[in-house]
């Protein structure tokens, strides 16, 4: 089995969570963070396909 795979539906129910995290915390500075987490998994699923610039990209521009 591809060691890709797991990866894949962790970091995706991760991402869901941290999604309903944003959307259903009170407190701004916790959505924030949760928000920080959704677009770290996004960059995650760019290195699962493969595009590492890509993930850089999303780490410095949408996070940093």
């Amino acid at each position: 089995m591809n060691l890709a795979i797991p990866f894949f539906w962790c970091f995706a129910f991760a991402s869901i969570a941290l999604a309903l995290g944003v959307v259903l915390s009170r407190r701004i500075l916790r959505s924030a963070l949760y928000l920080t987490g959704v677009l770290l998994c996004g960059a995650v699923f760019y290195l699962l396909l493969g595009a590492e610039f890509l993930a850089g990209i999303q780490i410095l521009v949408y996070i940093g």
